[in-house]
């Protein structure tokens, strides 16, 4: 949120604007925590981050006092809930689906990102054909190998169904990313491996690939020794506790720039091999372990806070 003295202030606490690590101002919904608690590698669960959740009710009153500030071209939704997996209410899912349709329907393009599949993500689907180029999905996925998959990912699609969804939003209208990751060294991150992730990636029609890289959390070592291997868990705190893996104040720990700079070439590699893009991230460069969003190609033009003057904080 802004300070006191600058228009951001103004805003109701579900819709919060802030600057990203490299300056670059983005408004969030904050929606809540639904969804998260499935992947060992989720630095939200480990935290014990929060699980309240924005009802209709109060997204519609946040939403009324939007009317004293400028709407933004679009919004990140829901960074830390993803709805579309399975094992979610389906009261829930749809909550999520009404305020996501209200945000379009009122010119707002919308980001977002999930690691489900269908059928839970129909809605998603259709709300790509009735508001083409104002929905931006990137879909996450971890590693082709169904053993590592299970072990990390426990309960959530195959990487096959959550590519079969990123087909289907595409055909419906919607901008659609690939999230790649999060990236653990000698996890998902074999050279073979991340070309054969490609060639999956290209066969399913989709253009362009987001890293994501591992970050700590308080916890976050004792959940992988219960939920992956005790030798996971000492090899990721190895990791995340090399030289250069503490990237400042504020930012949790991640992998060390030479680490992530190897990696990021082979993926790249492997990329080009099928002709796919990375998305570029300057957030990242400074350490962030999260890509940034993409702005739906509706919205794209539209600078998020020259709407009302701000300059985030």
């Amino acid at each position: 949120m802004g300070s006191a003295s600058d228009p951001g202030a103004r805003l109701p606490a579900i819709f919060a604007v802030g600057s990203r690590a490299c300056g670059s101002p983005l408004w969030r919904v904050e929606s809540g925590h639904v969804g998260i608690g499935r992947a060992a590698w989720c630095p939200d669960r480990a935290a014990s981050v929060g699980d309240g959740q924005a009802t209709l009710e109060d997204f519609e009153q946040a939403l009324g006092r939007l009317r004293n500030v400028a709407r933004p071209g679009w919004v990140a939704f829901g960074g830390h809930e993803d709805a579309f997996v399975p094992g979610v209410d389906p009261a829930r899912r749809d909550e999520v689906v009404v305020m996501v349709r209200r945000l379009l329907g009122l010119g707002v393009g919308v980001a977002m990102t999930t690691r489900g599949a269908l059928p839970e993500a129909s809605a998603l689907v259709a709300l790509a054909r009735m508001f083409p180029g104002r929905l931006s999905v990137r879909v996450g996925v971890f590693s082709l190998e169904a053993e590592v998959a299970a072990r990390w990912e426990p309960g959530l699609p195959g990487v096959a169904k959550r590519l079969a969804l990123a087909r289907e939003l595409g055909d419906a209208g919607a901008d659609v990313e690939v999230e790649l990751g999060p990236i653990v060294p000698f996890v998902n991150d074999d050279a073979r491996g991340l070309k054969e992730m490609m060639r999956t990636i290209a066969r399913h029609g989709v253009g362009r690939v987001a890293v994501r890289w591992i970050e700590d959390a308080s916890g976050l070592a004792e959940q992988v020794a219960a939920e992956v291997s005790r030798s996971a868990s000492r090899l990721l705190e190895g990791w995340l506790h090399q030289p250069g893996s503490n990237h400042g104040a504020g930012q949790a720990r991640g992998l060390a720039a030479p680490v992530r700079r190897a990696r990021l070439q082979t993926i790249t590699e492997a990329a080009r091999a099928f002709g796919r893009e990375i998305a570029t991230c300057a957030c990242q460069e400074g350490g962030h372990a999260g890509a940034c969003p993409s702005a739906p190609r509706a919205a794209a033009d539209r600078a998020q806070l020259e709407l009302f003057g701000g300059t985030g904080s």
